[in-house]
């Protein structure tokens, strides 16, 4: 069971549209806590955090975070990131293209990234782990990025 709500934000650019998830982790009858799960397609982490993104994930304060088209090498990640405990992200092996990544303020465990093919590239576009809560529970997180395709590129 879970809450959720979409905020959209209206600039010049498309509309970018963020996912706020609250699952809820229950105990026989009773909710034990609650997660704030947020995803959102940057478009580029350090453009995303040059419009404010920084400011955003302060005033949310999610406890694990998704995002697609990261396009930034681990140092930058982990640079920008830093109040997330754990960090898995699929880098594409294209610079400047793809990417996504699974932050999170819990330990995460069963971590797996990319997507294999033997003729079309794939990296960048896979980020799954189980997040490890606290009283042994998990939840299983997965970001993952899709772009269009065509007859010729799936």
């Amino acid at each position: 069971m879970y809450m959720c709500q979409t905020i959209s934000i209206l600039s010049s650019k498309p509309r970018i549209s963020l996912m706020l998830m609250a699952p809820s982790v229950f105990v026989g009858t009773g909710v034990i806590m609650q997660v704030i799960v947020a995803t959102i397609n940057v478009n580029g982490l350090r453009a995303a955090y040059a419009k404010g993104l920084k400011a955003w994930l302060k005033e949310v304060d999610p406890d694990v975070l998704t995002l697609q088209e990261v396009r930034a090498p681990d140092t930058s990640i982990q640079e920008l990131l830093s109040d997330f405990k754990s960090i898995v992200h699929s880098e594409c092996s294209t610079k400047g293209r793809a990417g996504v990544l699974v932050a999170s303020k819990y330990p995460v465990s069963d971590e797996s990234i990319g997507l294999t093919h033997s003729t079309y590239n794939f990296s960048g576009r896979l980020a799954q782990c189980d997040v490890r809560l606290p009283g042994q529970k998990k939840i299983t997180v997965v970001s993952i990025y899709v772009p269009t395709g065509d007859a010729t590129i799936p």
